[in-house]
């Protein structure tokens, strides 16, 4: 949470290709209420999933700016308190865990969030040698060191990931939102209307008994 927290929009290139990158090189510790490198001193670059993408161009661009009165800018938080700065972990944590309890779900740990990728992304194919660089970068070994590993099989690793948002609808944006920003094509809207209109035209292709 202390690396999400820390992340501000310059940190997001939506423009590569395949996934968009988030650069994570600093980690916010709510004790000291300062921003500092992450655990492992290394920046890593982390592949942005479609449907991660789709979130965030839908958050910039209605949610955020709701939530705080103007349009987002490069050195704005992707994910500010309500008045703007940092997120409080702890505070998260509460939140976190009510979401769970409102979902019917065990509490959990901001980590076990990394862990239910990991785990997901190997049962959907992906290489365990290459999340590990997405999750946590180079380990400080010799051949860490001389390794680089290229951007698309990042991508290949975190594509793998088989999920994506119930009842959605892809609408393509128009060019002003583009222009704000947004960085991707599409985002996905999901209204009680499309998903109603998804059932009842499942519910039709279904043959009808004798």
């Amino acid at each position: 949470m202390g690396e999400a927290a820390a992340l501000a929009w310059r940190a997001y290139d939506a423009t590569l290709a395949p996934l968009g990158r988030l650069v994570v090189a600093t980690s916010y510790n709510t004790r000291s209420d300062r921003v500092k490198s992450t655990k492992t001193e290394s920046p890593r670059e982390v592949p942005v999933h479609a449907t991660l993408a789709a979130v965030l161009a839908a958050w910039k661009l209605s949610g955020w700016r709701r939530m705080m009165g103007r349009p987002a800018v490069a050195d704005d938080l992707i994910v500010p308190a309500s008045g703007g700065g940092h997120r409080n972990v702890s505070y998260s944590l509460k939140v976190l865990h009510e979401d769970l309890e409102l979902l019917g779900l065990r509490k959990r740990r901001h980590c076990d969030t990394r862990r239910t990728f990991v785990s997901l992304a190997q049962a959907d194919g992906a290489r365990k040698d290459v999340l590990r660089w997405v999750t946590h970068g180079p380990t400080g070994d010799i051949v860490d060191l001389y390794t680089t590993l290229p951007w698309s099989t990042l991508c290949e690793a975190v594509g793998c990931l088989r999920i994506g948002m119930k009842g959605a609808k892809v609408l393509q944006l128009r060019s002003g939102a583009a222009e704000n920003g947004c960085g991707v094509g599409d985002i996905l809207e999901t209204t009680a209307s499309a998903q109603a209109a998804d059932e009842e035209k499942a519910r039709r292709s279904v043959p009808s008994g004798p």
